[in-house]
């Protein structure tokens, strides 16, 4: 036994533009998805970097806030910074920029997990900077 359902134009019109909603919703749903699993891989590879170098983030972290403790200001802080890095300090060195207001130091750390020793390709592989909140 078949069934045979007449639909208006009106209808077929209702019935695409319901199939095209649903089609953009899962687009979007899963494009949300694939910048959710981006951003956790970035997070993920930052949070292992700076397990990695604790001692050197560390370091600029309390290099930053020692120089704010005696008094310099955050244009004196950025000058002191370049001063230091230009004379060859390695914590200076890792200290990318400075957000103050935002509390924020992003520092640049050499990603050598993949690696058990620095061969030539995990020497040229870029570095990747990564923002500490104190």
């Amino acid at each position: 036994m078949s069934i045979q359902v007449a639909l208006s134009d009106h209808d077929l019109a209702a019935v695409g533009a319901a199939t095209t909603a649903v089609n953009n919703a899962l687009l979007s749903g899963k494009s949300c998805i694939n910048d959710h699993v981006s951003d956790c891989y970035i997070a993920t590879l930052q949070a292992a970097l700076i397990e990695y170098n604790l001692e050197a983030v560390d370091a600029a972290i309390n290099a930053v806030r020692e120089a704010l403790a005696s008094g310099l200001d955050w244009r004196e802080l950025g000058q002191m910074i370049k001063a230091e890095r230009r004379a060859g300090n390695p914590v200076a060195g890792l200290i990318d920029s400075l957000a103050l207001d935002k509390n924020k130091i992003t520092v640049v750390l050499e990603n050598f997990l993949d690696e058990e020793d620095a061969d030539d390709e995990a020497m040229t592989r870029p570095a990747t900077k990564v923002g500490s909140q104190e």
